[in-house]
């Protein structure tokens, strides 16, 4: 394989159009104040991503306690232990019509297309399985390395993956939440049927049999409130940085002959 590189003295050799030195300085100040601005925003995002991630450890119980370490001033009650059969039922029902649907790791469940992917689904979608607005749907066999995630969308999915549905008094969007703690992550593992990590498999008649601590209605509703403010502040700093790199990329393109 052939490696190309340029010597210094065919650099120094290498003609251009070069603007006065007064434009030049006018040039490598904005694109300074771009790349400051940047940069700024990039460490801030980072500090408020990880603050969240502290957040999610101490929002929800430890392993073999009934309380978390951090909560909101007005509630002190235990939370209650449960199994996750207690609180949400699979979703069963199937069927081809409606937007095709999908779970990641990273943004939990998104509209197929955005994910910049080629469609890989199969052409008859008969045996496709419904989520609806408020359901939890996870990928079966990546549910221990924290695939899964509230649904804003009526659609369908993979029969590869799993949907589960809030009974009567579940805020299903705290639970989606709560499935990302590295205690349940742990549990979902250690529930996971299969001999090696490739082959691990969590259908819901092993899910609804994992133990958990449980909160009273308005303290799941108050902690997926906080955490949902947090995400709104992280996707602004998110549009914010892409817009700066979209700004810089543009002058790039139009300061430079």
């Amino acid at each position: 394989m052939k490696v190309f590189g340029i010597s210094v003295i065919n650099l120094m050799k290498f003609k251009g159009y070069i603007p006065s030195y007064k434009e030049q300085e006018k040039i490598a100040s904005i694109l300074f104040r771009i790349d400051n601005a940047i940069v700024l925003h990039q460490r801030k995002f980072d500090i408020l991503k990880d603050l969240k991630e502290a957040y999610l450890q101490q929002i929800f119980p430890e392993k073999n306690h009934s309380v978390p370490k951090l909560r909101f001033s007005n509630f002190s009650n235990d939370w209650k232990k449960r199994v996750i059969g207690d609180i949400f039922i699979e979703r069963k029902q199937r069927g081809a019509e409606g937007e095709l649907i999908s779970v990641t790791i990273n943004s939990g469940v998104v509209k197929a297309h955005e994910l910049n992917r080629k469609d890989n689904s199969s052409s008859n979608k008969s045996n496709y399985k419904r989520v609806e607005v408020g359901d939890i749907a996870y990928n079966s066999m990546r549910m221990w390395q924290g695939a899964s995630g509230f649904s804003k969308y009526s659609g369908i999915l993979s029969p590869a993956y799993t949907v589960i549905t809030p009974k009567n008094d579940v805020h299903s969007l705290f639970f989606s939440y709560y499935f990302k703690n590295i205690n349940m992550i742990q549990n979902f593992q250690k529930y996971s049927q299969g001999l090696t990590s490739d082959t691990w498999n969590l259908k819901f008649p092993s899910l609804k049999e994992i133990n958990i601590n449980v909160p009273d209605y308005s303290e799941q509703k108050n902690i997926a409130n906080f955490i949902v403010k947090i995400d709104q502040i992280l996707l602004q700093y998110e549009n914010k940085l892409s817009r700066l790199e979209k700004i810089k990329t543009s002058l790039l393109s139009k300061m430079f002959i």
